[in-house]
């Protein structure tokens, strides 16, 4: 019984090792480097040379301090301060825990060999994968949208047929004006003006497509001939083959393939990546040696603006719309509902998680610091407690309708009003028969006068 009761209370006493308000430090002052980090640390400086300080850094800290009993005194970095260093903003905080002018690097460090040879690295405290920020894919242009339900191989056989439908009409119109209906060869003085057969061929037109139907003859005008052949087969084309499913096909907005993995971003031509030079991921795109991650590396290194340190500047360049950015997912959902509440419209996406492991945060501490083994159990204690992510649920912001994962029959079903974008092609088509037309028009016009001018100076 006595052994019982011994045990009972050094398990009781192990349990409450962190309880006391007095375990560890006695009041010790620590100071602590962090840096503007959202939304982990949003720091923000004010003019009188004050600055606030939120997100889920201040939510921890003041934990620990009622954990282990200690209080803190901040070394914030500002960018004049960093940029004065010709550090970026990470690699002058682990300086400065390593040469022991700082007590904590607080912003969170995933461990890699070579940081553990210079600090201490705690327990994580936060775990989460990686993804990247990618453009909303945009809506391609209508204007060729007539050209997307035809394979090659029909308009090339649109076109066949074009040629021929002139070369016929020519035929025709030789024989015609050689020989009457009658068989009587036709008299100059009764062949009609070209605007006389061209009101005639627009009468016709008018007739065929209010289905009355009427006879025209057919003319020896070149830009008439030109004008029926185009005008008639893309008639026929919008009419009659324009109808039921391509019509579907032309008026549901085509978008840009979206950007899902690397092998996406890879295939992109319009979007490129952002990196920080000292990310963890950073280091897996530029020591790829095969596949997407290797072409993307490449790109990286033949363009210096795609590496980073300043995090400030590259979230303004990523808002540019033109690049994707890998890392944790907090970063990536408050970028974007940042930009929603800039610019009311979801311009940004979050891709799925990238095929790496998780990445796990710890407290970066001086060397072989006295104050490790606190900080490792009472980081343990945070995190088994929930606490953690449930700060981090709180304190970002929202915009669902960003994340919103739309089913396809939801859009197919919707009644949306057909717009000028989706008719874009038709008119397009129109505009190239009228312009042939036009043209035609004017060479024949060119080559008549010039053949009166040489007529009338060899009568002269």
């Amino acid at each position: 019984m006595l052994l019982l009761v011994i045990l009972m209370i050094l398990l009781w006493a192990g349990m409450c090792e962190l309880s006391g308000p007095t375990y560890g430090f006695n009041g010790d002052r620590l100071t602590f480097v962090l840096f503007h980090n959202p939304p982990y640390s949003t720091v923000i400086f004010r003019p009188d040379g004050n600055y606030s300080y939120t997100g889920t850094g201040p939510l921890w800290q003041t934990w620990m301090t009622k954990k282990l009993n200690f209080t803190i005194k901040y070394m914030m970095l500002n960018q004049s301060t960093i940029q004065q260093s010709g550090m970026s903003d990470f690699d002058l905080a682990i300086h400065l825990v390593s040469s022991k002018k700082v007590d904590v690097y607080s912003n969170g460090v995933v461990a890699t060999p070579e940081r553990k040879q210079i600090v201490d690295l705690t327990y994580f405290i936060w775990t989460e994968p990686y993804s990247m920020v990618v453009p909303q894919p945009e809506e391609e242009s209508r204007i060729f949208a007539f050209i997307y339900p035809y394979q090659p191989t029909v308009w090339l056989l649109i076109v066949i047929a074009m040629i021929a439908m002139v070369l016929f009409m020519t035929l025709i119109s030789v024989l015609y004006v050689k020989i009457t209906d009658n068989g009587t060869p036709v008299l100059s003085e009764h062949r009609k003006t070209a605007f006389e057969y061209a009101n005639d061929y627009t009468m016709h037109i008018f007739s065929l497509i209010t289905n009355q139907g009427a006879y025209i003859a057919v003319t020896r005008f070149m830009s008439l001939r030109v004008l029926m052949g185009v005008w008639v087969l893309m008639a026929t084309v919008l009419v009659n083959v324009y109808s039921s499913t391509v019509i579907s096909y032309l008026t549901v907005p085509r978008t840009k393939p979206p950007i899902n993995t690397f092998e996406d971003l890879a295939a992109s031509p319009d979007v490129g990546i952002l990196l920080r030079t000292e990310a963890l991921i950073t280091q897996y795109v530029l020591t790829a040696k095969t596949g997407a991650l290797k072409t993307i590396g490449d790109h990286a290194r033949r363009h210096p603006d795609s590496l980073w340190t300043d995090q400030e500047k590259l979230s303004r360049r990523l808002a540019t719309g033109h690049y994707a950015y890998p890392w944790v997912q907090t970063f990536c959902e408050f970028f974007i509902v940042n930009q929603f509440k800039k610019d009311s419209a979801c311009r940004f996406r979050m891709t799925d998680p990238l095929p790496f492991q998780s990445a796990f945060f710890s407290i970066a501490l001086q060397k072989n610091s006295k104050y490790t083994p606190a900080f490792n159990k009472a980081l343990m204690e945070l995190w088994e407690s929930g606490l953690f992510p449930y700060w981090m649920r709180n304190a970002l912001p929202r915009a669902p309708k960003c994340f919103a994962r739309t089913k396809p029959r939801t859009i197919s079903t919707q009644k949306m009003p057909i717009r000028l974008d989706d008719l874009l092609g038709v008119f397009f088509i129109f505009g190239i028969g009228l312009g042939l037309a036009i043209l035609s028009i004017f060479i024949e016009k060119i080559v008549s006068c010039g053949i009166r001018r040489m007529a009338a100076a060899g009568e002269c």
